[in-house]
This record gives structure tokens, sequence and C-alpha cells, in this order.
């Protein structure tokens, strides 16, 4: 199971204060695992969308979803039904976030080391 599902869904419970779904990580195939996402997040979605939607748009504007994607989702202008074309754009998006971290962690532990290799140069 890779990190980055583990990651999404901890960065989506932080990020909205939302309970994440329990994902049985160890027998779980990744794109199984996105997909019991989705759905669960998808009926939070639905749910927000008829009792809710003031929550909805702080929580897309909070991810920092496009407002015109946002909007299309909702109008029903993807293929998919708008509380999950909403959950793919914000798993999307949230993906994005953690590979960028991801990344940057690894330059910056990068750096360290080629920091550590010029002080020892510069000590002898």
């Amino acid at each position: 199971m890779s990190n980055l599902l583990i990651a999404t869904t901890n960065l989506l419970a932080q990020n909205i204060s939302w309970q994440a779904p329990t994902l049985d990580i160890d027998y779980m195939q990744e794109d199984a695992g996105f997909e019991h996402l989705r759905i669960y997040l998808a009926a939070h979605i639905s749910e927000l969308m008829s009792r809710n939607m003031e929550r909805l748009f702080y929580i897309l504007y909070r991810l920092d979803i496009s407002e015109s994607k946002a909007l299309c989702a909702l109008n029903g202008e993807t293929s998919a039904p708008p509380a999950y074309a909403l959950a793919d754009l914000i798993i999307a998006r949230e993906i994005e976030k953690v590979k960028t971290r991801q990344w940057y962690k690894k330059e910056q532990s990068r750096h360290m080391a080629v920091h550590d290799i010029n002080d020892d140069i510069e000590r002898w």
C-alpha cells in the first residue's frame, strides 16, 4: 500500500475536520483504497449539499479547489454526479499537496546532506 493514500486521507481529515474512513490498508490495493475514499467523501459531500452548502463552499475554498471546476461539478457539467465530481476534485488537489510536500521534504534532506558535506570540507 502506498503512503500516498494514507497521507491523502490524513490530510483530508485534518483540513476539513472530518472523520476519515478506516481503510484496511494491509489488504487493499491502492486503486481500491482511493475508490473507497472517493465513495466515503462523496457521501459526506452529498450530505453537505443537502444540509449546509455554506460549509461545503467553505471547505472547497479552504482546500483551494478551482471555483470554475467546482461550479462545473455542481451544475452537473461532468460525467460523474456532482458529489462524486467534487470528491474527485478534492482528492486530486490533496494528492497534489501531498506530492509537493514529499518533494520539498526530499529536496530539503538532499540540501541538508550537501550542506553537511560542505561543512566537513571546510573543517579540513
